[in-house]
C-alpha cells in the first residue's frame, strides 16, 4: 500500500470509534480507502468503477462490510482482501436479493444492508449456487430459487435480531450495538406484535382453499378445459374460446394442485397435502379456530338467555378477545415467507377460473334451465365428470363468512359494536354451515333445477373483488 494509505486507514479506524455508522463522512473515508487499497494491492479497478452501475453496487457492499466489522490497523491488508474476496464470491447473489426485494412484502425498512449481507452469507455457507440473475422475476427463471431466498431472509432476520448480544457480535466480527438498558415488562411481552398483512393473507388463503379445493372449482375448470381441447365442448371463437385457450396454454405455469396443497397445509393445516421435510405445519390453527367458534357460540347462547330473563346480566366478551388474540399471534407466525406471493398466485388462478365459469357460452352449455350461474356449472360438471356433488351453498358460506371472520381478526375490536355484531353474524353462519352433513346434502339430487335462483352471484363477486383488491396491489 502507498505511504499515504495507512494515514487514511488510521483516520477511518478513529472515525469508526467516534461517528455513527450512517454518518456520511465515515462513508466518504471508506470510499477513499477502497480506491487506495485497490491501487496498492493490484486489484481490478473496473470492479469498483464509479461510472458503472453494477460496480457501484459492489463498492457499496465493500463499504458496508468495512464499516460494520472491526479490523486491526496493522493487519488491514488481510482484512481488506478478506472482504474483497467475500464480495467476489457473492457473484450475482445481490442481484437475486434485489429480485426478492421486488417481489416480497418485507420492504426496504426490513431488507437493510445488514440483512442483505447476512442473506448472502447464508446462501454461500449452504453452498447454494445461483446462476446469473434474470432481468425480471419471470416465473420459470425466478421461482426455482425463491424458497432459498426466503429461507435466507428469515435466517438473516433472526441473526440481526440478536445484534445486542456481545457474544454473537464478537463471533460475527461485528461491533456491539448500544443498548439503553430498557427491558420489556411482562405487560409488554403480552402485547406481541400482530402483523396485519399475515392475518389478511391467511384469510384470503382460507377463502381460496374452500372454493378452489373443497368445492372443487379448479378441478371443474380443468375438466372443462380438457373437454374443450378434446372437442367435446362447442366453443370455437369469441371471448369464451380465448379464456379457455389461455387457461390451456398456461396450465404448466400455474401452481399445481400438490403445490397448493402444501401452502394450505403449512399455513392452516387444511387438506391432506404432503409437506416437505423441512417445512413446519401450523398444527395449532384448527384448534385455535374451533376455540374461537366455541367462544362465539357460548357468547350468543348467554346473550339469548339473558334476553329472556328479567335480570339481565352483562355477558363478558373477554373470552372471545383472548381466543382472537391467540389466532392473531398464530397467523402472524405462520402466514409468512412465500405465503403472500403464493396466495396472490392462487388468487390469480381463481380469478381465471371464475371468468371461464361465468362466460356466457359456458353458462349456456352447462347452466341448465332457469337462471344460469357458475354455481350450477360447478355442481353439474362435478356430478357428470368428477362423480362428486359438492354442497355448494354450505361451502360458499364457509368461504365467504369465514373470510369475514378473518377480516374482523385483523383488529379484533370488541368495542366497535357494529363491527362486532357483523363478526358474530358471520361466525354464527360459519358454525351452522360447518355443522351441515356435506356428504348427505351433496349426494341428493336437487328437487328444483332453479335451486340457486335466489343467489345473486354477480353482487357477491363485486363485493369480493373489492375485498380482494389489496391482494393484487
Amino acid at each position: 500500500m502507498s505511504t499515504t494509505t495507512p494515514d487514511v486507514v488510521e483516520i477511518l479506524g478513529q472515525a469508526k470509534l467516534q461517528l455513527n455508522p450512517t454518518d456520511g463522512l465515515l462513508h466518504d473515508f471508506a470510499d477513499e480507502v477502497i480506491d487506495k487499497a485497490v491501487e496498492a494491492y493490484g486489484l481490478d479497478a473496473d470492479a469498483v468503477d464509479k461510472n458503472d452501475a453494477s460496480a457501484v453496487k459492489f463498492r457499496e457492499r465493500l463499504i458496508y462490510k468495512m464499516l460494520s466489522r472491526t479490523f486491526p490497523l496493522d493487519k488491514f491488508k488481510d482484512f481488506f482482501m478478506g472482504i474483497w474476496n467475500e464480495a467476489m464470491r457473492e457473484g450475482d447473489i445481490p442481484a437475486w436479493i434485489d429480485l426478492f426485494d421486488s417481489t416480497s412484502e418485507v420492504g426496504e425498512d426490513k431488507l437493510t444492508p445488514a440483512v442483505r449481507d447476512k442473506m448472502a452469507a447464508f446462501l454461500l455457507d449452504r453452498g447454494i449456487t445461483l446462476p446469473k440473475a434474470p432481468a425480471n422475476t419471470g416465473r420459470v427463471a425466478y421461482r426455482k430459487y425463491q424458497e432459498h431466498l426466503a429461507d435466507a431472509y428469515h435466517h438473516a432476520i433472526d441473526a440481526t435480531g440478536r445484534g445486542d448480544d456481545p457474544v454473537d457480535a464478537a463471533k460475527a466480527g461485528q461491533s456491539v450495538s448500544t443498548w439503553d438498558f430498557s427491558v420489556d415488562t411482562s405487560e409488554d411481552l403480552d402485547n406481541q406484535e400482530v402483523i396485519v398483512d399475515n392475518v389478511k393473507a391467511a384469510g384470503a388463503l382460507y377463502y381460496l382453499y374452500n372454493l378452489c379445493e373443497r368445492m372443487g372449482m379448479l378441478k371443474v375448470v380443468d375438466s372443462l378445459v380438457l373437454n374443450w381441447a378434446a372437442g367435446a365442448i362447442d366453443v370455437v371463437d369469441g371471448p369464451g374460446a380465448d379464456k379457455l385457450y389461455r387457461y390451456w396454454k398456461m396450465r404448466d405455469e400455474r401452481l399445481a394442485e400438490e403445490e397448493r396443497a402444501i401452502v394450505y397445509r403449512r399455513v392452516l393445516n387444511l387438506g391432506g397435502g404432503e409437506v416437505l421435510s423441512r417445512m413446519t405445519v401450523n398444527e395449532y390453527f384448527p384448534e385455535l379456530w374451533n376455540k374461537l367458534m366455541t367462544e362465539v357460540a357460548d357468547y350468543i347462547a348467554k346473550v339469548e338467555k339473558a334476553q329472556t330473563s328479567d335480570d339481565v346480566p352483562l355477558v363478558s366478551r373477554k373470552p372471545i378477545e383472548l381466543a382472537a388474540r391467540e389466532l392473531q399471534y398464530n397467523l402472524t407466525e405462520y402466514a409468512t415467507g412465500m405465503v403472500h406471493m403464493q396466495t396472490r398466485e392462487i388468487h390469480s388462478i381463481y380469478r381465471e377460473a371464475v371468468e371461464i365459469l361465468r362466460d356466457d357460452q359456458v353458462l349456456s352449455h352447462f347452466g341448465g334451465r332457469g337462471r344460469k350461474n357458475m354455481w350450477k356449472v360447478i355442481e353439474r360438471v362435478s356430478k357428470q365428470e368428477l362423480s362428486h356433488a359438492p354442497n355448494v351453498t354450505s361451502v360458499r358460506t364457509l368461504a365467504v363468512d369465514g373470510y369475514k371472520v378473518f377480516q374482523w381478526l385483523v383488529d379484533a375490536n370488541t368495542e366497535d359494536e357494529a363491527g362486532f355484531q357483523d363478526f358474530l353474524r358471520s361466525a354464527e353462519a360459519w358454525i351452522i354451515a360447518a355443522g351441515t352433513d356435506e356428504e348427505e346434502a351433496g349426494a341428493r339430487e336437487p328437487d328444483d333445477e332453479d335451486e340457486f335462483e335466489g343467489s345473486d352471484d354477480d353482487d357477491l363477486f363485486e363485493t369480493e373483488d373489492e375485498e380482494f383488491a389489496e391482494l393484487n396491489a
